[in-house]
């Protein structure tokens, strides 16, 4: 049995904590005061930004959203694909190797709070890469709460153009 997947998925989670919207609803100072290197302020930036917007997902919704999400991490990924600047992470002093290796520890740590704050209901575990299909076509990319506008699955080659999971590192 295979799971479909849009990586999409992860995209509209973090949404509420781009920098346009962060600067749209006027809290972008707030949000970019922050360190999220600290677990405290990460978990006051998912609580007060990204938590809220879950309320209106499916039960299929959030099913789409998790396990995209789990695909992301066993890629190494995180949610988001570069439109989030995360400060406190992304703004790390580059001072080679050690500096680098602090920065991804702190990106994926960041990433392992968001799901645990938007999925208490499951920890993370992670599953064989094989199991997952990604979906391409509109209506699965665009609705994932609503399995009635997703149309005729179309799907990305396989295996995906990462052949190998990056090194997982669970925090």
């Amino acid at each position: 049995m295979f799971i479909d997947i849009s990586t999409n998925h992860t995209t509209g989670i973090m949404n509420d904590i781009d920098v346009d919207s962060a600067e749209h609803y006027g809290y972008a100072d707030e949000f970019f005061a922050l360190d999220l290197r600290d677990e405290a302020q990460a978990l006051y930036a998912i609580r007060t930004w990204l938590l809220p917007g879950t309320e209106y997902w499916t039960p299929t919704g959030r099913y789409q959203r998790r396990e995209a999400c789990r695909f992301a991490l066993m890629l190494g990924h995180g949610f988001g694909c570069g439109r989030c600047w995360l400060p406190g992470i992304d703004t790390m002093p580059d001072v080679g190797p050690v500096s680098e290796a602090l920065g991804t520890r702190a990106f994926r740590r960041f990433h392992f709070l968001v799901w645990q704050e938007l999925f208490p209901e499951e920890p993370f575990r992670p599953r064989p890469l094989s199991v997952y299909r990604q979906r391409v076509d509109h209506g699965f990319d665009a609705h994932p709460d609503w399995p009635a506008d997703w149309g005729t699955p179309q799907y990305k080659p396989w295996p995906p153009h990462i052949l190998a999971p990056a090194r997982f590192l669970h925090p």
